[in-house]
């Protein structure tokens, strides 16, 4: 539902994700860098390594070096190592900023997407409180006779069903804004409801009891 993406957009501001998402990259930039550093410093270790190694197969075939040769290339592979370690060890560290910039970003999402969520069961609501009124209203008119009260029947049916598309235009708005990454509430003790529903198993569901103003408005 294209008109749904546009009216959601309308709901949200997404400063804040913008603003989540640009920490991220900026974290995750951070660590990529820190990451190539340290393995270029663990390449400049192993080829140091090799060097000292190598002088000791020299010195095996009889070309014994020099001790300031040999200390030099010991020296620089033992300076390497320790470089390396220390890059590995700032990268390692630099992890933990990249993952509180996702739980950030998370957090931004749930919070962002929270209006488009609740503006969906709030759509839920309100087409169940139609059908509960629907339903009173379609019983009274029940008459005496198996004609009568089936025709009563058909009209109630038939005012229930035509509020499902609200209903379900809630629905879609709660998927789209799970989908974007609003975390639904977990723990539910009742059944979400189903199509006919009613207000009172929908508040429930959502635990969203009526306010002083919608409450005034229904018994208008």
């Amino acid at each position: 539902m294209d008109d749904v993406a546009a009216e959601a957009e309308s709901l949200i501001d997404r400063e804040p994700l913008r603003a989540a998402e640009a920490a991220l990259a900026a974290a995750q930039s951070a660590l990529l860098d820190a990451q190539g550093a340290a393995a270029k410093a663990d390449l400049d270790h192993r080829a140091a390594r090799d060097a000292f190694a190598a002088l000791i197969e020299e010195g095996a075939a009889g070309k014994v070096a020099t001790r300031e040769k040999v200390n030099a290339t010991h020296e620089r592979a033992s300076g390497a190592a320790r470089y390396a370690s220390y890059l590995a060890a700032v990268a390692g560290r630099m992890a933990g900023p990249v993952e509180e910039a996702e739980a950030a970003l998370a957090a931004a999402r749930h919070a962002v997407w929270a209006p488009v969520a609740q503006h969906g069961i709030g759509l839920r609501i309100e087409a169940a409180r139609k059908a509960d009124r629907a339903k009173v209203l379609h019983s009274a008119g029940w008459g005496p006779t198996p004609a009568t009260m089936a025709a009563a029947a058909e009209a109630r049916n038939q005012a229930v069903e035509a509020l499902r598309a609200q209903w379900e235009r809630g629905n879609a708005f709660l998927d789209l804004a799970w989908r974007e990454g609003h975390r639904p509430e977990t723990e539910r003790t009742l059944a979400r409801p189903g199509w006919p529903s009613s207000e009172s198993h929908e508040r429930l569901f959502w635990r969203r009891p009526a306010t002083a103003e919608e409450i005034a408005r229904a018994a208008a």
